[in-house]
């Protein structure tokens, strides 16, 4: 994903200056950057296992936390003015992961 927000911020500043005689600015998204070169990084094997297994808990509670906080923002209000679509897409995609997933853990594993 990293490297598509990469070619993404590319592609939007040709397409916002493409008929403009000033010159285009990219946007980067720097925690794309940063991340392409934690995983080349990390990719090199420099640090010990228990290191990236430490960094790998931190991780995972840090992501619960913020998605925690973004479920507690969550009122079922805002579900009402929008309708069934939003509701069906999520059921479809959430099946399609499912099935999906397990079909790639079958074949990989």
């Amino acid at each position: 994903m990293a490297p598509f927000l990469l070619i993404l911020g590319f592609w939007l500043s040709r397409q916002v200056h493409a008929g403009a005689a000033t010159k285009a600015t990219i946007v980067i998204p720097w925690f794309a950057v940063a991340f392409i070169a934690v995983a080349g990084f990390n990719s090199l094997g420099l640090l010990p296992g228990t290191v990236v297994t430490t960094i790998n808990h931190l991780d995972t509670f840090a992501l619960t936390m913020a998605m925690t906080a973004l479920g507690m923002e969550t009122r079922m209000e805002k579900f009402k003015g929008v309708g069934m679509k939003p509701i069906y897409l999520a059921l479809i995609l959430f099946g399609w992961l499912m099935v999906g997933g397990y079909q790639m853990a079958k074949m990989l594993g």
